[in-house]
């Protein structure tokens, strides 16, 4: 299966990957500005809050790679606030924020994606092989895995997400996240 890349991917991919042993990206020659790939959801205070990597206007209808993000500081500052609004109750928060965060300096988009799955896949500890394809997905491919729900932040208020960024799921469960991944 070939997912579409996604900065802090939702967590059906990393579902899929874990127990695939592999996770297939597919490299768009052309970025839109209204890709997924730039795009993640969170749970907050005021329910899910889907944020945006901001992208440099200039950049749009490249490949992947050629795509840089704008250097405007405010979003990646709104970003990380809303991050720790989010989160910073969560159980685990504390262990993994501090990895997760130099992420947002990066200035492409292909390498903050990249950086993303990496240091979400050194936090549940799983050794995969991410490949590149210009393969296109299948637009009839749809996984939608179910998976046992677990404790976020905000549930007690909106109850719980599914397939939010796989931030809430390294958050909130911490060395557990592997587990409820592997356990589809």
């Amino acid at each position: 299966m070939i997912f579409h890349p996604q900065f802090l991917a939702p967590i059906e991919q990393f579902i899929y990957a874990a127990n695939n042993n592999k996770l297939r990206l597919y490299k768009d020659p052309r970025i839109e500005k209204s890709t997924k790939a730039n795009m993640f959801k969170i749970l907050g205070p005021n329910g899910v809050q889907q944020l945006s990597l901001h992208l440099n206007r200039s950049s749009l209808k490249q490949g992947i790679s050629e795509v840089q993000l704008s250097s405007d500081a405010s979003w990646r500052n709104s970003h990380i606030k809303s991050i720790e609004t989010s989160y910073r109750k969560a159980a685990f928060f504390e262990f993994y924020n501090y990895k997760l965060q130099p992420v947002f300096s990066l200035d492409s988009l292909e390498a903050c994606i990249e950086q993303g799955y990496k240091q979400a896949l050194k936090a549940l500890e799983l050794d995969l092989t991410i490949e590149w394809t210009t393969e296109k997905p299948m637009a009839s491919q749809k996984y939608t895995p179910s998976y046992k729900s677990y404790e976020q932040v905000f549930s007690d208020r909106f109850g719980f997400h599914q397939n939010l960024s796989i931030l809430d799921l390294i958050y909130n469960q911490g060395p557990m996240a592997r587990d409820i991944l592997l356990n589809e």
